[in-house]
């Protein structure tokens, strides 16, 4: 990397009326800077970078246990329980979306851990945490680009999209494959204990894998479809917004 450096250099100005007077110019020079200054700021950097995110992810996780153990999160569950409970959405699920808002692996596990909720209506709830990707992402994001001229409104207002949209596709590809991804506890974390009666039996694995793989052009069609209807929102939003700015501009002057 190089670090421009100013320095003089004879030249030549023309004053009007009179004869031409030397004078001096300030021309960048470039000087080098060594390999271990370089490599030692990236390490820095990677290091300070990383102990931010961990920070905040630690912080969040924190906050997330404060609020748990004081009840507000139980108290809020409460109450966006009762308006969405029409929807099939409980308590036990709310609590997992509430966390995940804050912090994506917290909010995702509580999703997870919902025992007495439909796995129809978890994925959902999953899909929208993780598209989402929780306050703490989003501060570990402002932290970096805070120092740079860019606008952190459209990420945040994508993300919350990524989050509507990831929900709304998952609840689709449940409603048109019912039946062949609905198999709950075939992926388990090591060391899982199931009841006698919750054994995965082999014959249903190998009845997913058959129903899955006898239908390959169904999903590639729908997959295709799901993907233009992406595209076309993110077109409209686009161009809405653009319409937007050049309104506001005109009105400006």
């Amino acid at each position: 990397r190089s670090v421009p450096d100013a320095r003089s250099v004879p030249g030549e100005r023309t004053v009007p009326g009179k004869r031409t007077v030397p004078v001096k110019r300030t021309v960048p020079d470039e000087r080098t800077v060594p390999f271990g200054t370089i490599l030692g700021d990236a390490v820095k950097n990677s290091i300070t970078a990383i102990l931010t995110i961990g920070g905040f992810v630690v912080l969040f996780s924190i906050i997330i246990h404060i609020l748990t153990k004081t009840n507000v999160i139980n108290v809020l569950a409460e109450i966006t329980s009762a308006v969405l409970s029409p929807f099939g959405i409980g308590k036990e699920i709310t609590k997992g979306i509430l966390s995940g808002l804050l912090e994506v692996t917290t909010g995702s596990s509580i999703t997870g851990y919902a025992l007495a909720t439909p796995l129809f209506v978890k994925l959902p709830a999953a899909s929208f945490i993780i598209g989402w990707a929780g306050l703490s992402v989003h501060l570990q994001v402002t932290s970096i680009v805070s120092k740079t001229d860019i606008s952190i409104r459209p990420y945040l207002i994508g993300k919350f999209a990524q989050g509507i949209l990831a929900s709304a596709y998952t609840w689709l590809a449940l409603k048109i494959f019912h039946g062949t991804f609905l198999l709950e506890g075939t992926v388990l974390s090591r060391g899982t204990l199931l009841p006698k009666d919750q054994f995965i039996n082999p014959n249903s694995l190998y009845s997913l894998s058959n129903s899955i793989a006898g239908n390959p052009l169904q999903i590639l069609v729908i997959s295709v479809l799901l993907m233009l209807t992406t595209l076309a929102l993110f077109i409209a939003i686009s161009f809405t917004v653009k319409q937007n700015r050049a309104v506001k501009g005109r009105l400006e002057l």
